[in-house]
Parts: C-alpha cells; structure tokens; sequence
C-alpha cells in the first residue's frame, strides 16, 4: 500500500512539473472557484485589441506621392544643369542631362509599377500598338464610354448625379 501512495506521489509530481513548464499551460490556469465567485484576486488581463486593418489605397498614394517628390527634386536638379549648360553652351552636359532625365523617369516608372492605380494609364506600347492599328479608342477613351451619360441641364440632375434620390 505505501508502495503504491509513493508511486501515485511520484507521477503526480512528474505531471505538475510537466504542466507548469509549459508556458501556455500557464497562462489558461485561472483564478480558483471561490476567489472567482466572491470576487478576490487580480484582475484577469485585458484583451489586446487586433490592429487596425490598413488602407490599400492610402498606402499606394503614400508610396505614389513619396515617388513623385523624388522625381521632382531629380528633374529640378536636372533643369539646374541643363541651365548651367544652355550658359556655357556645354553640348556634352546637355547630352548628360537629357540621360539623367530618362534615368529619373525611369526609377519613377519602376518605384510606381507595382501600385495599383498604375495599371489604369496604358503604356508605351499600348500606344503603339493603338497607334499602328489607326484605333483611335485609347484605354481612356474607352473607361470614359463604360459610364452612363450624365443629363447636368437643370439643377435636380446635378444633385441626383451626385446622390442617388429616392422617391
């Protein structure tokens, strides 16, 4: 019999040893019943509130105006030298700037090409290719015909056009 109650010790040591190592099982043991009925004891931790969901579109117009000021500040760097060599009629600066302003539009065009809004503009050889067919539907043109006529003659169509009016 105390064979058996120094086994039964044993494990049951072994197993609590086990159970509070975890670091999990640690933090779902809870107050005991009379400390949660009457009240006692620390308060249980608050839950940590999700984050906030991000915005696609504000995040495409940050990184699209972060782009654009870069590109501003190079072609402003580029209309400085490209003056500074109309003065000393430098031709091999001119040929310099003229690089440095393709290299800026390019890097421009690269940081923009995975925003959303820059699958709308059609590119150059979408041009071409409008150009070669004589297609005067440019993909502009074509976004422009998919909406509804808008009647703006009297004063109700231009508040309907900018609200829906329910009778």
């Amino acid at each position: 019999m105390k064979r058996w109650f120094i086994a039964t010790a044993a494990i049951c040591a072994i197993l609590s040893n086990v159970s509070a190592g975890d670091g999990k099982r640690a933090e779902l043991v809870r107050a005991p019943w009379y400390k949660r009925w009457l009240g006692i004891g620390p308060e249980p931790p608050k839950p940590v509130p999700p984050p906030k969901p991000k915005d696609p579109a504000v995040e495409a117009a940050n990184a699209r105006a972060l782009a654009e000021a870069d590109l501003i500040r190079r072609q402003n760097v580029c209309l400085e030298l490209r003056q500074f060599a109309e003065e000393t009629d430098n031709h091999v600066l001119r040929a310099k700037v003229d690089a440095l302003e393709r290299q800026a539009w390019e890097i421009y065009k690269k940081q923009t090409a995975h925003l959303p809004c820059s699958r709308l503009v059609p590119t150059s050889e979408e041009r071409a290719l409008d150009q070669r067919l004589g297609t005067s539907m440019t993909a502009a043109n074509a976004a422009e015909r998919l909406l509804p006529p808008i009647d703006v003659s009297s004063r109700q169509a231009q508040a309907s056009a900018v609200r829906e009016v329910k009778p």
